[in-house]
């Protein structure tokens, strides 16, 4: 097969497309494999591994039936709402009308209706796919964590699209990068899929829900949106959507073409709903807590004074009938309580739910603190359970922070499973609305910012003291690498050896067994894996990247010598240990050699072990600590989003020296090495516009026992310090960083299963 070796055109360089003579001659080897891949190879077995590699993006939480997602407050369709659910379905048959908007205030039930529209069409073989956004999961908020779930949903249930979502994987896995073209996206991955299904009876629906909560390009979705429709005006697809009248003060109306339906929801009729609603539930309580009082209970006009209050806003009357039978309270005394609240007839119903969260914090035994405990959770960027957060916020010898018994007095607000790993749930994105809005809270108010600061500094302190030390992973690989220029190691390079890399699964162990047996020249019988072109084209889409990231600082921070040291690779030594990372393990060895001393298998033998260092360190994920797993994926967003202070600097500038190289493995094994660059590139700009003195100022670095007693001496005036003296410290009106001249920049967040 030497022969018959494709060497690279001259011209551009097809890894970075740059044409300059050192582009070239630095990636030939690396073109060298691309050009002897088989143009188009498509077995059973390539299509599985190729779709099993989707998968691992897909934002499963967002899908409609999803446990993950927090639950919707469900009640009985009345009969304003179930008509309005057969109109929408009446809608979908009519081919003119291909898309819906419905919209209306928070909490008058959007989400229900469009679960209620969800479940039908599944149950009709009509769902063609669902995304309910939420701002506050990271991987349920962006427009591209939409392409990704409505294709992998028309994937599962149409075969001729998962043939073209494969397809186009096939020939560029890059697709799924967070950097490319939302346009480029939506058309490989749903707008040919859908042309190449054969559609028949009966239509097919996406239901997305809460379009309001997704943080970036909404124009642009809505747009492409149409887009798609306009691809497929004959075959019955329908689009439904749902969100607020308005999203960050624009009118989104504004953005809508004339193929929408426009659908306000009928707000008196949801009141009438309200009504119905609060008289059922509180019959149910009388009943269930045998109470003496004469029926009803509560007299109509007590009724009537709330739902003028409470109005439309279903989340609103949800959240009342949790108040009022919270075990350990007399139902009679909360409901009289509630009736004070809501006695004064001037206030709107759009400011009921408003006095409402104010009069459940005041009911605590610390209404500071329960302020403080909720603004924690709504601006946490993942799921934790009551458990892991104390675990995060408890960094300090004296504890601070009893999540469970603060936010159980909440528990009309806030979900608290009693599982150790059942995440705590907010009851609705209302309440994180509320929280933000300094005019809207008042007095209760606790800055976002300063709230981020409080999480980027408990995920830092998290990492810093259970990140391991043990290097072993580390070492091996710089050995390796300061073997770079040796003749062992360019003979990887050769054409020879880079001709079979097709003839290997794409599986670590197995590649270096394959190199193995091609230096015994046991290469006979041989067949070549059709799964091996989507992880060699996906490799070489991340090794594009990590040929153009720039590590002038590998010199002074470790984790940017790992980078050097894996750039510096043959590409088929790095090939291997990049399948460690990003594939799931397999349980195969490499074996021993029967030649002769070989410096080449002595390298084969240090690659293994890299890949079995790997393989321990995922096989410890899962025993790990679901708060370090979180510290470790979202430390970054929470610093580019906290307003900074001494003791942040301290500990940002510790754990850049001490612990980044043992965070760029960690968070390789839990995401994939494109994010961990782009979390890496960003740390860096926010860290050059705060002025931290890391790598910037070499001549001056502080030492071991320096950095040591510092962080010490920090801890110990953290641990004197009560959750009282926090939440004062919080409320003090400081300056943002956001005000400042040097604003931080903002980090996405995207780690597998969506997550960024």
């Amino acid at each position: 097969m030497g022969s018959d070796i494709v060497l690279p055109p001259r011209g551009a360089c097809r890894i970075c497309n740059f044409a300059r003579l050192t582009s070239i001659s630095q990636h030939r080897s690396l073109c060298t494999l691309l050009n002897n891949i088989p143009p188009s190879i498509m077995e059973s077995s390539s299509q599985d591994y190729i779709w099993a590699f989707f998968c691992k993006f897909v934002p499963l939480g967002a899908l409609f039936d999803s446990p993950c997602r927090e639950p919707l407050p469900m009640v009985q369709l009345g009969s304003d709402r179930a008509r309005l659910v057969e109109r929408l379905e009446a809608n979908f048959e009519n081919p003119s009308n291909a898309m819906t908007w419905l919209h209306g205030p928070a909490g008058t039930g959007k989400s229900v209706i469009a679960y209620t529209l969800a479940s039908r069409c599944r149950q009709k073989d009509r769902l063609a796919g669902s995304f309910f956004f939420s701002r506050r999961h990271a991987n349920c908020r962006n427009a591209s964590s939409l392409v990704f779930a409505l294709a992998y949903q028309l994937g599962l249930s149409q075969s001729q699209a998962k043939e073209k979502i494969v397809e186009a994987l096939d020939n560029d896995p890059g697709i799924i990068s967070p950097s490319r073209d939302l346009r480029e996206q939506f058309a490989r991955l749903l707008i040919e899929p859908l042309e190449a299904v054969d559609w028949g009876s009966p239509s097919r629906v996406f239901v997305i829900d809460a379009m309001d909560q997704c943080q970036d390009q909404v124009p642009e979705l809505i747009s492409l949106l149409t887009r798609l429709l306009s691809h497929m005006i004959d075959v019955g697809l329908h689009i439904f959507f749902t969100s607020r009248d308005y999203m960050k003060g624009v009118l989104i109306k504004r953005h809508l073409l004339p193929m929408i339906s426009d659908l306000a929801l009928d707000l008196t009729g949801i009141t009438r709903e309200v009504r119905s609603f609060l008289r059922q539930s509180f019959d149910k309580i009388h009943k269930r807590h045998y109470l003496q009082c004469r029926k009803p209970w509560p007299p109509e006009e007590v009724i009537g004074r709330l739902v003028d209050r409470v109005g439309p806003h279903f989340i609103t009357g949800s959240i009342i009938v949790k108040f009022v039978e919270c075990p350990d309270h007399d139902p009679t005394e909360r409901m009289d309580s509630i009736d004070h609240i809501f006695s004064n007839p001037s206030s709107s119903s759009e400011s009921s739910i408003d006095d409402f969260y104010k009069f459940i914090i005041s009911t605590t035994d610390d209404p500071g603190q329960a302020c403080l405990y909720l603004t924690i959770v709504v601006n946490l960027a993942g799921m934790l359970s009551c458990s892991q957060l104390d675990g995060l916020l408890n960094r300090a010898p004296n504890p601070k922070f009893d999540m469970r018994s603060v936010l159980s007095q909440l528990s009309p607000l806030v979900r608290t499973p009693d599982g150790h790993d059942s995440a705590v749930q907010v009851c609705h994105e209302s309440l994180c609305d509320f929280l933000s809005d300094p005019l809207r809270c008042r007095e209760q108010f606790i800055s976002e910012a300063m709230v981020h600061r409080l999480l980027a500094y408990s995920s830092l302190s998290v990492m810093i003291e259970e990140l391991p030390n043990d290097s072993a992973l580390c070492s091996r690989l710089s050995q390796l690498a300061t073997e770079s220029n040796s003749v062992s190691l360019r003979t990887f390079d050769n054409a020879e050896f880079l001709s079979f890399a097709m003839y290997s699964p794409p599986e670590p162990l197995p590649f270096l067994s394959m190199l193995w047996h091609i230096m015994q020249r046991q290469h006979t019988g041989l067949q070549i894996d059709s799964r091996t072109k989507s992880a060699l084209l996906y490799f070489c889409h991340i090794w594009q990247i990590l040929q153009h990231f720039d590590l002038s600082v590998a010199d002074t921070l470790p984790a940017f010598r790992l980078l050097a040291n894996i750039k510096s690779l043959p590409v088929l030594l790095a090939f291997p240990i990049f399948l460690a990372f990003e594939s799931p393990r397999s349980g195969q060895t490499l074996g021993s050699s029967t030649l002769p001393y070989d410096s080449r298998i002595k390298t084969l033998d240090t690659v293994a072990e890299i890949v079995s260092n790997v393989h321990a360190l995922k096989d410890q994920r899962s025993t790990g600590s679901g708060t370090l797993d979180y510290a470790c994926t979202h430390w970054a967003y929470h610093l580019s989003l906290a307003e900074w202070n001494d003791d942040l600097r301290s500990i940002v500038t510790a754990f850049m020296r001490q612990k980044l190289q043992q965070w760029l493995v960690k968070a390789w094994c839990l995401q994939d090495l494109e994010t961990c660059l782009r979390t890496l590139c960003e740390v860096r700009e926010l860290c050059l516009a705060i002025n931290l003195p890391i790598h910037f100022d070499p001549d001056a670095p502080r030492t071991a026992a320096d950095t040591k007693a510092g962080d010490d001496a920090e801890k110990a005036s953290l641990a004197a310090r009560s959750v009282q003296e926090l939440v004062d410290e919080l409320k003090r009106p400081r300056l943002s960083l956001s005000r400042m001249s040097q604003k931080a920049p903002t980090v996405s967040s995207r780690g597998r299963n969506g997550e960024s």
